[in-house]
């Protein structure tokens, strides 16, 4: 199953566009963009007059099996969890791999959540190997 590197990955740094009060552009922390799980945006290039246009970037490929989790934006870096349960890192505007976790099997449950967290410098990318929660370095 390919992902699609996206209607412009890139219009999702830019600043611009609607806002909202105690909103941090591109934070996408986890599914749903942020801690409201509303999927707000505030985009400022794709717009109705536009949204024919679009042609698709790149694509990457996960593998065989079901892929059923979101992507999660941080950072300049786009991670991806395969359907062998591989979290991968890709840079967002060529979809280029950056790096891929060694660990991966089948669990007896898909991957459907990847998450961020950060303390000052300290950074995680979490998931899951079946029934094991995991925990990522993401450079």
């Amino acid at each position: 199953m390919a992902i699609l590197g996206a209607l412009g990955l890139a219009a999702c740094t830019t600043g611009g566009g609607a806002t909202r009060p105690g909103f941090t552009q591109g934070s996408g922390v986890s599914l749903g963009q942020d801690q409201a799980g509303d999927h707000f945006y505030a985009l400022d290039q794709i717009k109705p007059a536009n949204v024919a246009q679009l042609q698709v970037a790149w694509t990457y490929e996960t593998g065989a099996g079901g892929l059923q989790t979101t992507p999660l934006f941080r950072d300049g870096r786009l991670y991806v969890v395969t359907p062998t349960q591989q979290v991968v890192a890709l840079d967002p505007e060529t979809g280029q791999e950056i790096w891929k976790s060694s660990a991966a099997g089948r669990g007896q449950q898909p991957v459907r959540g990847l998450s961020y967290w950060q303390d000052g410098s300290e950074r995680r990318l979490f998931s899951s190997l079946g029934s094991t929660l995991i925990a990522l370095d993401p450079d």
